[in-house]
């Protein structure tokens, strides 16, 4: 009776790994980018700067030209905080979609 049980629950193995490979991929395609540019009050990008979104460990840097992506970002509703050394810290809450990018800029 051990064994019929143990070979039956041997052979759903391939079909629940592949159940949990599959719902992975959707979870992981459900998430999306937050990306902008970040800039001083004179409208000058700036670099370097540290962006976060908030309850995450997602975290990205400017580039020299201001720009920035924080990549597979949870769908739901999110703050995204910018933040330089000499400069004010500055936050925006954001609607993310699943799959979508949405653009977002500061100025510190």
């Amino acid at each position: 009776m051990r064994r019929i049980r143990k070979a039956r629950a041997l052979a759903r193995a391939p079909a629940i790994l592949a159940l949990s490979v599959a719902l992975a991929s959707a979870v992981q395609a459900q998430t999306s980018s937050v990306r902008g540019k970040v800039a001083d009050a004179a409208g000058l990008p700036i670099a370097n700067a540290r962006l976060s979104i908030l309850g995450t460990a997602l975290t990205a840097q400017s580039r020299a030209d201001g720009t920035f992506e924080l990549r597979s970002v949870p769908a739901g509703r999110q703050t995204v905080r910018a933040q330089h050394i000499g400069y004010h810290v500055a936050a925006q809450s954001v609607e993310v979609h699943a799959g979508e990018a949405v653009e977002v800029g500061f100025v510190l």
